[in-house]
């Protein structure tokens, strides 16, 4: 049996030693270590940079189109405003033109019935005749029926010179009778009394 004695120096451990070359590379590859994590870290930095930029560049766009939001909804309310005003002067102007209506009517020439009725017959007419007569405030409306359309226009010549049937009348219709097409039936509605006598 063989038997060791670890106090001989031959067998005792020996302490660690780093010589230079072993110190140059393990600086260099701590080195490039460092350098490659800087890299890395840079270009982190640099995409978050770009990220950072863009959604800057996202709320400021964000931000425009808000206050051009804003400007629209004030042009709409404004519109909404001026409507709403227009609104209430017309409604004001159509309670005028009433007032002045009814003022005009009163300070125009009356005529009775009677006045009416008599100088309509005064003016007979052989291809004329009436079927309805309607008076409404001073407005003379009268409705019948001719052999020929020539007819109509002939016949209220007739009848402007009669003092309380000189008007201005709204509206004049000539249309072809549908039970008898040799008649034509016409209206003439809302005649005023004409100042121009």
């Amino acid at each position: 049996m063989q038997t060791i004695n670890f106090y001989f120096d031959e067998y005792r451990p020996k302490p660690l030693s780093f010589d230079t070359k072993f110190a140059a590379l393990l600086l260099a590859t701590v080195t490039i270590a460092l350098l490659f994590f800087g890299f890395f870290q840079s270009q982190q930095v640099k995409q978050l940079n770009q990220l950072l930029l863009q959604k800057k560049a996202s709320v400021t766009k964000s931000q425009s189109d808000l206050i051009e939001l804003q400007k629209k909804l004030k042009v709409d309310e404004s519109i909404i405003e001026i409507d709403e005003i227009i609104r209430k002067k017309q409604s004001t102007l159509n309670s005028y033109r009433k007032i002045l209506a009814q003022v005009g009517i009163s300070q125009q020439e009356q005529f009775t019935y009677s006045e009416i009725l008599q100088q309509l017959a005064d003016h007979p007419s052989d291809s004329v005749w009436l079927t309805q007569i309607s008076i409404n405030l001073q407005q003379l409306s009268l409705y019948g029926s001719a052999l020929e359309p020539k007819s109509v226009p002939d016949y209220i010549e007739q009848l402007n010179s009669g003092k309380a049937l000189t008007r201005q009348f709204d509206k004049l219709e000539v249309v072809r009778d549908q039970q008898n097409d040799r008649f034509v039936n016409f209206s003439l509605l809302n005649g005023k009394v004409s100042h121009a006598r």
